[in-house]
């Protein structure tokens, strides 16, 4: 029988024997020690107790009850909430503490993630929910008519089904102390070395100043239809600097094909976490004062090699061998540093003195990921059109056939070259999508993980399965995935080659990524828990 009023969030518990709606899988705390963590539930009986328990160990089997520790005991209430259908469902709460000495370290260690539930008297494990998708499936309950309640009940689960992962946020990896010879970002395809990219810029005949660069490729020119695009924010979702990037489509002259040229102005200083350094970043940026250098890249299509070359600018305006851009400035040798994330499957080939980049992209922009000043002209909101348009550049540079031209139209449903085609960083990859008991855990999974902590970078591969457009080649590399975001440790050590293995790659990328609660949808996700890698620790 379809239910057609509007429901509220405790109805998704009426058809479950008992659910918990507060924590989440996947919530923040600090430190364990000494901390207590609220739960809040639902059963279906008046007056019966239920246990609230911690896994003793991330490593132990969860599916031994010897292997569980019941923390705190709560009775629901006597009176209930009775939905339209007649079924009625009892409160109840406690706080527990999991650690409350060092000497029970072992259930959730610091930095890494605890396993908690709860259970009723008679041995029902209570179903959980995960922070990445609550908010939004109780807006989506709360507003649609003719849901039954197990449409409710199957459609906002959470990866962790009736166990949660608490997450420690301190100390993370970078918090540590490590050497950048023991945490080597951006250097995935290589460290590379001054004459290395003194031949590479001779190779692609970089301009030897940002203003012989802009004469050359942003100044108007005959036949030119398309003027100069320019957008103002803070990349977030990357290498976290305030950015003011300017970008032109140039015509073909006597020397070089038509393509598109791009320079970005970089603000602030690297390693910072507080909204105030953020807006002080956004300050800069918007009054144009204290650039500390300004990275360059331009598509030409016609080169037979190095369509897409980099390049970069310091201070003053000079061209510069090397870009900072963290804190630990493992590699800052161009172009591999940029090539980390502008092209997933480039490479760099050299013969003598000459050095070519292959398979190297223009990534796209996801608004979503910026954070944007509160003054006009530089809000989100007057920037939108700009966004759009340099985004359609971003996919006039690439095939087709490529996930970044494909994750463009999905945020462009309207068509990127569609004047004020609105942009919706909500909508998911086709390989992503699915309904039923599933939908909530795709979301989680894509939301929680891939869209904020993989994407920008991943999504330049020509390798179909590295850039997690399917679920199913996320969750098939889940032990690769596991390894290489939660062994930290073994990361740190390998400093032989190219450097540690870690992921995230970036520095910015990586602390948010310790400081959320993706971790705890990794494991749960892609059935982590009981393994090596479950306490996730750094």
């Amino acid at each position: 029988m379809k239910n057609t009023i509007r429901f509220t969030a405790v109805s998704i518990c009426l058809l479950q024997a008992a659910c918990v709606m507060d924590p989440q899988n996947g919530q923040t705390f600090s430190t364990p020690t000494g901390t207590g963590v609220y739960f809040s539930a639902f059963t279906p009986s008046a007056g019966a107790t239920n246990n609230v328990q911690v896994l003793n160990s991330p490593t132990l089997d969860p599916s031994v009850a010897a292997n569980w520790t019941t923390l705190g005991t709560a009775v629901s209430a006597t009176s209930g909430f009775t939905d339209t259908q007649g079924t009625t469902v009892y409160n109840w709460s406690t706080t527990v503490t999991p650690v409350p000495s060092a000497a029970y370290a072992a259930r959730w260690p610091a930095g890494g993630l605890g396993f908690l539930r709860a259970m009723t008297a008679d041995g029902y494990t209570h179903t959980t929910f995960d922070t990445v998708t609550f908010n939004d499936c109780w807006a989506e309950v709360t507003g649609r008519e003719g849901w039954t309640w197990t449409d409710i009940t199957t459609n906002c689960g959470g990866l962790g089904g009736s166990r949660l992962a608490v997450v420690s946020t301190t100390p993370t990896p970078l918090d540590l102390g490590r050497s950048a010879t023991g945490v080597r970002f951006l250097s995935k395809k290589g460290v590379g070395n001054p004459t290395e990219t003194l031949n590479y810029y001779n190779t692609i005949g970089a301009p030897l100043t940002l203003t012989a660069f802009r004469t050359r490729y942003m100044l108007p020119s005959a036949g030119d239809v398309e003027p100069e695009v320019t957008a103002t924010y803070y990349n977030d979702g990357d290498l976290g600097i305030g950015r003011e990037m300017h970008c032109r489509r140039f015509a073909a002259n006597a020397s070089h094909g038509a393509g598109v040229a791009c320079h970005v102005s970089n603000y602030g200083t690297f390693g910072h976490t507080a909204d105030a350094d953020i807006t002080a970043a956004l300050n800069q940026a918007t009054s144009r004062t204290g650039a500390f250098a300004t990275v360059a890249m331009v598509y030409e299509p016609s080169r037979a090699s190095n369509p897409v070359t980099f390049m970069v600018y310091d201070a003053a305006g000079n061209r510069s061998n090397v870009a900072p851009l963290d804190v630990r400035q493992a590699n800052t040798s161009v172009p591999r540093n940029c090539l980390t994330c502008h092209g997933l499957g480039s490479y760099v080939s050299t013969s003598g003195t000459t050095v070519n980049v292959n398979n190297a992209r223009f990534l796209p922009f996801d608004l979503d990921s910026f954070r944007y000043s509160a003054n006009v002209p530089f809000r989100r909101v007057d920037q939108v059109e700009s966004l759009r348009k340099l985004n359609a550049l971003v996919k006039s540079t690439v095939p087709s056939t490529t996930a970044i031209s494909r994750l463009v139209d999905q945020w462009y449903p309207a068509g990127v070259n569609n004047v004020n085609a609105p942009f919706d960083g909500k909508a998911l990859p086709a390989g992503w999508t699915t309904t039923g008991s599933n939908a909530a855990d795709y979301r989680a999974m894509y939301d929680g993980v891939v869209k904020n902590y993989c994407r920008t970078c991943h999504i330049s591969s020509d390798y179909a399965p590295l850039t997690f457009e399917n679920r199913a080649d996320f969750v098939g590399s889940g032990d690769r995935i596991l390894d290489l975001t939660c062994d930290w440790p073994a990361a740190r050590s390998d400093t032989a080659g190219m450097g540690g293995a870690m992921m995230p790659h970036a520095e910015h990328v990586a602390r948010r990524f310790w400081q959320s609660g993706a971790r705890a949808f990794l494991v749960t996700g892609l059935n982590g828990m009981g393994k090596p890698r479950a306490g996730c620790v750094p």
